[in-house]
């Protein structure tokens, strides 16, 4: 695993290699230890695909976890799927301390970031993406 440093206002690292996703687990314990929720949005492919594995990962946290799947596809970034998805959250009773883990690249991150940013005026959000063209 490779560990980059972006160095911006508030800096971060991106994590890359393979079998990294072993360690999300680990990374949330130590870095949010104030979160007891972890939303797990990701698409219908690709939580098909790797949402059961990366939902135990997360449950091994500790913290409750819940999952928020959409359609597949750019005809899901739209308001409806994003009103949606904040709605979610509201029901499942986030708060600006929670997680969002946006599985999945694309219309997932854009979607997850948009609403990770707006709902409660910002919440954390991890990125995964599963997938580099």
């Amino acid at each position: 695993m490779t560990r980059i440093k972006v160095n911006t206002t508030i800096p971060y690292e991106v994590s890359v290699g393979g079998g990294v996703i072993n360690e999300l687990g680990d990374f949330i314990v130590n870095n949010f230890p104030k979160a007891t929720k972890i939303a797990l949005v990701a698409d219908s492919n690709v939580d098909a695909l790797h949402g059961n594995r990366v939902g135990r990962i997360l449950e091994g946290t500790g913290k409750c976890v819940e999952r928020i799947t959409f359609q597949a596809g750019e005809k899901s970034k739209t308001l409806k799927t994003y009103s949606e998805l904040l709605n979610a959250l509201a029901t499942f009773h986030f708060s600006r301390k929670d997680i969002i883990v946006a599985l999945g690249g694309g219309v997932t991150g854009d979607l997850s970031g948009f609403a990770a940013a707006t709902y409660l005026r910002g919440c954390p959000i991890i990125q995964v993406p599963t997938s580099l063209l």
